[in-house]
C-alpha cells in the first residue's frame, strides 16, 4: 500500500508522488463514458464549473457526509438530467461503491477537499478497478465528485495514474443468430413488440432513442404510410443529441400503423411506445431503458432465442450498412450518430437529409433485415445479362415497375430465357 501522498501504478509497479493538478486533465475522451461538452475549451461552462457549481453552506464543510444527499444533488443537475438514465446509473453506482469502501460517513466535505481525498480516491483505483475498466470508472466518479460533493477533481490522469488501456469494443455478433431472431420474429403478432423489435433491428437505435419518439417525428408518404423518422438529437435529449433521421421500410411501417390503432387514443405528443407494465399503458408516460429490457428479455424467452443483446444489434447494423457501401454520414443519419468529421472535406461534403434518406432508401429498400430476404439468382446459359441486372435492379428498388413490365415485355418472344430460384 503507497504512503499517503504517493500511488502506486498496478499496471508498470511505479510510485507517482501526488500534487495538486487540473481537475480537467482526468475527463475520459471517450463520449460514450463522458459527460459530453464538460470543461472542454470553448464550451460552455460544464457541471464542475465555478460558474455551475450548487451553492454550499460553510457549515456543511465541518459535518459528516451523507451519501444520499451527494447522489440527490448530482442527479438533480440540470446538466446531469439531461443525461441518459442508463448514464447516471452507471455513476451512481461507481460512486456507490467508492463510498461503501472509504467509509465516506466517517469523513467532512472539508477533508475529502484536501490531499485525503485524493489518497482515498487513488487507493480505492488501485485495489478495486482492473486497469481496462478505469478510464470510464474515473470519468464516472469525477462526474459525481464535482457535481454532488462540490469539489474540484483532484486527480491527474498522466502523473497521477499513468497510461490506460481503451475501453475494449463489442464485436458484432454473428450473422446466424441475428437472422434466428428475425425468423422467429417476422410473423409477431403483438404490435407493441413488432414495433420494438423493428425500431432496433432497422436502424440499430439505442433505447435512449426508442423511448423517446413519439408520433409527431412520424413522416407519411401519399398513402398515408409513415415513410420517415425525423428527430432533432438537441431537442428530445438523446445521447450525443446528434439528429435522427431514418427511411421506414416496409414491415416497420406497417407495424407503427397497427400499433396505433392498438393504442387507440395516443396523441402525435405521446411516444410511439409509451410506458407499458403488467400489460397496462401509460400513453403519455416514457419507457425506460429497464422496462425495454423487461420486454427484450420476454421475447427471447418466449421464442428460446439465443442471446442477442440490443447493443449488439446496433453494431450489426453498422456493420451491414459499412458492407452494403451505405455512406457514413446516411449512417450516421440511420443510428443517431454524430456527423463524421475527420479531415476538411467532410466539413464541406455535408449532403441534405433528404439526400441521405435516399441513400439510405436505394441501400435498403426493405431495411437492413431486407439482406436476409435477397433473391438468391442462379444464372443460366442462356439468359443475357442484361435480363439478370434487370431483375436485380429491380429487387433492389432500383427499376421502376413500368420499366420493368416494358423491358420484359421486349423479352417474351426471346426463346430459352428462364430463371431458377433458389432458396436464401
Amino acid at each position: 500500500m503507497p504512503k499517503s501522498g504517493e500511488h502506486e501504478d498496478s499496471a508498470s509497479g511505479s510510485v507517482n508522488v501526488l500534487g495538486t493538478h487540473s481537475p480537467t486533465e482526468c475527463e475520459d475522451r471517450d463520449n460514450s463514458h463522458s459527460l459530453k461538452g464538460e470543461n472542454e475549451p470553448g464550451s460552455e461552462p460544464g457541471p464542475g464549473t465555478v460558474e455551475n457549481r450548487p451553492a454550499t453552506d460553510d457549515r456543511e464543510n465541518g459535518l459528516p457526509l451523507e451519501l444520499d444527499k451527494i447522489l440527490e444533488r448530482y442527479c438533480q443537475n440540470p446538466i446531469v438530467r439531461m443525461r441518459s438514465e442508463a448514464t447516471r446509473e452507471a455513476y451512481v453506482k461507481q460512486f456507490r461503491r467508492l463510498a461503501e469502501y472509504i467509509r465516506i460517513e466517517q469523513y467532512t466535505r472539508r477533508q475529502l477537499a484536501g490531499p485525503k481525498g485524493k489518497h482515498l480516491l487513488l487507493d480505492h483505483i488501485a485495489t478495486n478497478i482492473p486497469l481496462r475498466s478505469r478510464r470510464p470508472v474515473l470519468s464516472a466518479l469525477a462526474g459525481v465528485w464535482k457535481v454532488g460533493l462540490n469539489l474540484p477533481w483532484p486527480i491527474d490522469l498522466r502523473n497521477d495514474i499513468g497510461k490506460l488501456p481503451r475501453t475494449r469494443r463489442r464485436e458484432t455478433p454473428q450473422e446466424s443468430v441475428v437472422k434466428v431472431w428475425y425468423q422467429r420474429l417476422k410473423d409477431e403478432s403483438r404490435p407493441y413488440v413488432k414495433v420494438l423489435w423493428l425500431l432496433i433491428a432497422q436502424f440499430g437505435l439505442r433505447p435512449g432513442h426508442v423511448v423517446k419518439l413519439r408520433w409527431s417525428h412520424l413522416r407519411y408518404d401519399e398513402q398515408g404510410l409513415p415513410c420517415e423518422i425525423r428527430a432533432n438529437g438537441a431537442d428530445e435529449g438523446f445521447k450525443t443529441f446528434a439528429d435522427l433521421d431514418c427511411h421506414i421500410p416496409p414491415d416497420l411501417a406497417r407495424a407503427l400503423v397497427q400499433l396505433r390503432k392498438w393504442l387507440k387514443d395516443s396523441s402525435e405528443s405521446d411516444p410511439i411506445l409509451p410506458k407499458m407494465a403488467h400489460g397496462r399503458v401509460k400513453h403519455q408516460q416514457l419507457s425506460s431503458g429497464k422496462l425495454l429490457w423487461g420486454h427484450w428479455n420476454q421475447i427471447r424467452a418466449r421464442y428460446d432465442l439465443p442471446k442477442l443483446r440490443m447493443a449488439d444489434l446496433r453494431h450489426w447494423v453498422a456493420s451491414r450498412c459499412r458492407d452494403e457501401g451505405l455512406s457514413e454520414q446516411a449512417r450516421a443519419y440511420m443510428q443517431g450518430h454524430e456527423q463524421p468529421i475527420r479531415n476538411m472535406g467532410d466539413v464541406y461534403d455535408n449532403r441534405s437529409v433528404e439526400t441521405n434518406l435516399a441513400r439510405q432508401a436505394q441501400k435498403f429498400p426493405h431495411g437492413v433485415l431486407g439482406t436476409f430476404e435477397k433473391v438468391d439468382l442462379e444464372v443460366m446459359p442462356d439468359i443475357p445479362k442484361d435480363l439478370l441486372d434487370l431483375l436485380v435492379g429491380y429487387h433492389d428498388g432500383k427499376v421502376g415497375v413500368l420499366d420493368l413490365i416494358a423491358r420484359l415485355d421486349a423479352w417474351k418472344s426471346v426463346p430459352g430465357v428462364g430463371v431458377s430460384q433458389n432458396e436464401p
